[in-house]
């Protein structure tokens, strides 16, 4: 991730520096070939080997080396990150204030060593609130910084914080670090100096500046008087053009607040690459124990606000002294491991770039005695918590996290959480609303356990358009799957998951399930009415020519002509523009047939009534009918029925009958 800066640590660092003959020492560095981790430019999660996911991070912590190696031997394929405060623990002795002690950066060098062998990537934190605050006193505090003038390093009476040939100063209160003074000068160019040692190691994945700004005090207007937001941005652009002229890899860059301070200047800033929370339940106004809910809260806000990657710095159920508050905080809770399972999953499904982060249980324990009354038995809890982020490490394996984002859930009334995905992909969380911190802790320890939580619901208003879903369910204590199901996307966009019998939580993937092919179609349905007439549309070109259209002239054919004997039709095809289109055709009567046989005789008809007066001519020898008397009989010699002609052969005799 590359940046455009031009600060510089200042002249009088470098004089500061040559004046007292101080230089580090070359250390030969030949780093193991490691996996890759990222963070490209306007993402917001680490790739591991090109893979966007939300990592697993720790807090190791410690003044020896086997610290280390118990630590970061817990952390070995489970987390991915080890953030490490450099100036905790394993204190620098320098002779003067920006000289770096090289004994002390030989044995951070075998740390990041050990790191690497066990295929761990580390955040350095360079700076400290602790180590520059008037209001605190101990081994860590402004009372024994080489940069004060008055620090207990120079002064012989102070025991084992004595250190012989020190020369202190140049400051008088901590708030010159923030200033344009020799002291921050002189802390530029001991930052310069690590980065340029540590930049070329593989498994530095980037480097924090400072760890709490904002808790920085004293000042000459008192001890307990903070740093501002105007300064610390100021140091911090000067620190990331420090760091970005020393490293050649362009690693991205941090800082953090204490708690869920904001400081909107700061986190907009160009300089800072990913912004920092570190939630503590019992901050205000998050105070009731509950980290899961409240990082959920804190990530997104954040994410909303500065549109840029959120690192989880560090968190726990409460900042304090787990042992010598009064009473003892909630991380002692018999019940807290499932507090803490709460929030690492609770991390994962929050939009933060990585998740636990915890404080005592990564390894700040030791720093305390149990019980405080004694100073041999140190308080463990690394031990019991040491595979903490197993059940989530197993859940995200394969899972991409490129394009994810916070998504709108609805939730039954039984419980909380959250999901976040893109249109390829989801992953939720949720817990029963009774598996929470007391209110009334120490008389009740809290996360209780409860019987099953069945008839709950989950929408998720997933990104896309695809219709159906597989959610596979995942039991949040191994991160093993338990089930699977099918669900729908609804007609207002949520597809709602029914979840399974569950205790006190369970987490589910979503995948999009590819169409299948189109069923058979359905009856067709009732015909609507007809809509009203649209108007008319303008009218058209005139179309191209069409060719000649032809119609027929028909004519009769009279019977004995050569193309139809017994008569017919002539029928002639003819364009329209005028001329025949073809020969003529004839549609011919046919022909009479010959006679046929003469048929039986038909019935007699009814006889007939004759009229009286009625005459009847008949040949001679036939018979009248009764009642007709003979008349006459008359005789012709001959017939020319055309009129005038010859007369025929022989005479026509005719009988003449009366009806009286």
């Amino acid at each position: 991730m590359r940046r455009t800066r031009n600060a510089t640590i200042g002249h009088r660092a470098r004089v500061f520096a040559a004046a007292i003959g101080i230089a580090l020492s070359g250390i030969s560095i030949q780093p193991q070939a490691v996996t890759t981790i990222t963070l490209p430019a306007g993402e917001k999660y680490f790739r591991v080997d090109g893979t966007a996911t939300a990592v697993l991070s720790t807090n190791p912590t410690g003044w020896l080396f086997e610290h280390f190696e118990e630590l970061l031997g817990f952390s070995a394929g489970d987390e991915r990150i080890v953030r490490i405060h450099l100036t905790n623990g394993k204190v620098p002795r320098p002779l003067a204030a920006g000289q770096v002690d090289a004994n002390w950066v030989a044995f951070w060098d075998s740390v990041f060593q050990e790191a690497q062998d066990n295929g761990l990537w580390v955040l350095p934190v360079f700076d400290v609130h602790a180590d520059w605050r008037e209001d605190l006193t101990g081994q860590q505090s402004w009372a024994n910084n080489i940069y004060n003038m008055n620090s207990t390093d120079c002064d012989p009476g102070s025991g084992t914080l004595y250190t012989p040939g020190a020369v202190c100063g140049p400051a008088e209160h901590p708030i010159e670090l923030l200033q344009d003074t020799d002291a921050r000068a002189l802390w530029l160019d001991w930052l310069r100096q690590l980065v340029e040692h540590w930049q070329g190691r593989t498994n530095i994945v980037g480097w924090e500046i400072f760890s709490e700004l904002d808790l920085i005090r004293g000042t000459p207007g008192g001890a307990a008087d903070p740093a501002t937001e105007a300064q610390a941005v100021a140091f911090v652009q000067l620190a990331a053009g420090v760091i970005d002229t020393a490293d050649q890899s362009d690693r991205p860059i941090t800082a953090s607040l204490s708690g869920i301070m904001d400081w909107p200047l700061l986190w907009s800033d160009p300089a800072i690459d990913f912004i920092q929370v570190h939630p503590y339940a019992n901050i205000f106004p998050y105070n009731d124990g509950n980290l899961d809910t409240m990082i959920l809260s804190v990530v997104r806000d954040r994410l909303t606000a500065y549109d840029k990657p959120v690192f989880i710095g560090e968190s726990g159920l409460d900042a304090r002294n787990p042992l010598t508050t009064d009473p003892d905080t909630r991380e002692m809770s018999p019940n807290a491991p499932a507090a803490i399972n709460h929030a690492i999953w609770a991390g994962a499904v929050s939009g933060a770039m990585n998740a636990r982060s915890l404080w005592f249980q990564d390894g700040y324990d030791r720093y305390h005695f149990d019980p405080p009354t004694q100073s041999v038995t140190r308080l463990d809890l690394r031990t019991d918590y040491q595979d903490a982020s197993v059940p989530v490490k197993r859940f995200l394996t394969g899972v991409d996290y490129t394009n994810f984002a916070p998504l709108t859930v609805t939730l039954s009334s039984g419980i909380t959480g959250a999901a976040l995905g893109s249109d390829t992909h989801v992953a939720g969380w949720v817990r029963d609303i009774l598996s929470a911190a007391s209110a009334d802790w120490p008389a009740t320890p809290g996360w209780a356990p409860a019987a099953a939580l069945g008839g709950q619901t989950v929408t998720v208003d997933a990104p896309g358009t695809t219709l159906s879903w597989l959610v596979t369910f995942y039991d949040t204590s191994t991160g093993y799957a338990v089930s699977s199901v099918y669900a729908t996307r609804g007609e207002d966009g949520g597809i709602t998951v029914a979840l399974p019998l569950f205790t006190p939580s369970i987490a589910f993937q979503m995948i999009p399930l590819p169409a299948g092919p189109a069923g058979p179609a359905g009856p067709a349905g009732a015909d609507g009415a007809v809509g009203p007439t649209g108007p008319a549309g303008p009218e058209g070109p005139p179309g191209p020519a069409g060719v000649d259209g032809i119609s027929v002239a028909i004519s009769t054919v009279l019977a004995g002509s050569a193309e139809c004997p017994a008569g017919g039709q002539r029928v002639v095809p003819v364009y329209s523009t005028g001329g025949e289109a073809g020969p003529p055709a004839y549609i011919c009567n046919g022909l009479a047939g010959a006679q046929g046989p003469q048929g039986p005789q038909g019935p007699a008809g009814p006889a007939t009534e004759q009229v009286s007066g009625s005459v009847l001519m008949m040949v001679p020898g036939a018979v009248p009918p009764a009642g007709y008397v003979v008349v006459g009989i008359f005789t012709e010699e001959g017939v020319d029925p055309d009129g005038p002609g010859p007369l025929l052969p022989r005479p026509v005799r005719v009988v003449m009958w009366r009806k009286p």
